[in-house]
């Protein structure tokens, strides 16, 4: 079939079946240099066992008119373009190669995933890629296994552009945390919510029943609360305005209300949760790990019921909202070393970094306290690291 996007045709391919937009739809995307017909047995596979297919020609590939996209960012944007041609909602977004880094984008640009994901994906995918090839250029074959030995992973780093294969196992492990992390927030199996999942407050007025569900957990003023919870579905914080983001809060607001409810002053809770939301740039990426992993939102309830001060201090830093979204979070406080390579990469203004750089793992360490991932012994050993990472980093620094 044929779209025109962009004052353009563009060739997609359909597996032999009629194209229905409003039904689930999944979109090919190549390689450079390539056509749909790399998709062929895919295309037909899925066209005659669930959704309707585009498999696409890009622009000045293929029978695809037009001029070849210069760069992911172009490719991305084009993209959205096409699925508003197509008349096309929602989609599942499949890519090869370039094809792949323009899906990511687009998914970024339509809200469907956080830009720090398709950012942190793409990087994965350029190293992945580049260890790919040095592998199979070792080997002389097609192949994706990494050598056994240490002397293989050494040569294989120093092929890479590394001085120091310990280096190159960091990053490379890394590289891996970070994808396993994106993949379990989008594809895992969402936990079942807890209580009832038919809490209702869109429209203007409130729902009965949600209000004596509210009234059952524990709130108090049960009005109030209603209020506060059907502003979050009116469009008044930036985080919630996009489509995936309301799906994500919908579909988490049942364990959302219960883990507040649990708290010892559920409307206080509430209210800091939604002071909270207010000041958040964009709420795919948290609401999506909140999804993934129900221990970080007990973990954030507790914080907005129990410590009020690092509450305002999240509600007032969307940076350390960040790291809590990160695969890195929850996990054992890092090395010294490592602090310190990060720092020093990190480090311009040493004074205003340093605080910065200061406040963000201070808050991650007492976000592990809270949850009681730190224990007598090591809490101070993290909060003593963290310290003397930054001195150590500003004097290195200083005195260069």
């Amino acid at each position: 079939m044929w779209i025109d996007v962009e004052g353009a045709r563009v060739y997609a391919q359909t597996g032999g079946m009629p194209f229905e937009p409003t039904a689930p739809v999944a979109v090919l995307m190549h390689g450079a240099g390539l056509d749909h017909t790399i998709w062929q047995q895919q295309t037909r596979y899925l066209a005659h066992h669930g959704p309707s297919v585009l498999a696409l020609d890009l622009p000045g590939h293929g029978r695809s008119e037009g001029d070849p996209k210069k760069t992911i960012e172009d490719l991305a944007d084009w993209t959205v373009h096409l699925l508003d041609a197509a008349g096309v909602g929602k989609a599942t977004l499949v890519g090869h190669s370039m094809g792949a880094l323009g899906a990511l984008d687009a998914l970024a640009i339509a809200g469907w995933i956080d830009g720090r994901a398709a950012d942190e994906l793409s990087l994965a995918y350029d190293f992945l890629r580049q260890l790919e090839h040095r592998l199979q250029m070792v080997g002389d074959e097609q192949t994706q296994t990494m050598p056994r030995t240490a002397e293989g992973v050494d040569h294989l780093a120093c092929f890479m552009g590394y001085d120091d294969g310990e280096v190159f196992r960091a990053d490379l492990l890394a590289h891996l945390a970070r994808v396993q992390h994106h993949h379990g927030m989008l594809f895992d199996a969402a936990p079942t919510p807890a209580g009832e999942s038919n809490l209702i407050f869109t429209g203007t007025d409130d729902d009965p029943e949600t209000m004596e569900k509210l009234a059952a957990m524990g709130f108090e003023g049960v009005q109030g609360a209603s209020t506060t919870v059907r502003g979050w579905y009116h469009g008044r914080y930036r985080a919630l305005r996009s489509a995936r983001a309301q799906e994500l809060l919908t579909t988490l607001m049942p364990a959302l209300l219960q883990a507040v409810a649990d708290t010892a002053n559920p409307n206080a809770t509430l209210g800091r949760f939604d002071r909270f939301l207010s000041n958040l740039p964009t709420g795919v990426q948290l609401f999506s790990m909140l999804k993934a992993r129900p221990q970080l939102l007990e973990l954030l309830a507790e914080i907005m019921g129990s410590a009020p001060r690092l509450a305002n201090y999240l509600a007032e830093n969307s940076s350390v909202v960040d790291a809590m979204t990160s695969a890195e979070f929850l996990a054992a406080p890092p090395a010294l070393t490592a602090l310190r390579r990060e720092f020093a990469e990190d480090l311009d203004g040493a004074s205003e970094a340093s605080t910065d750089y200061a406040e963000q793992e201070a808050a991650t360490l007492s976000d592990n306290d809270i949850q009681k991932e730190s224990t007598p012994d090591t809490a101070p050993s993290g909060y003593s690291t963290q310290k003397e990472s930054c001195f150590g980093g500003m004097v290195d620094k200083n005195s260069v």
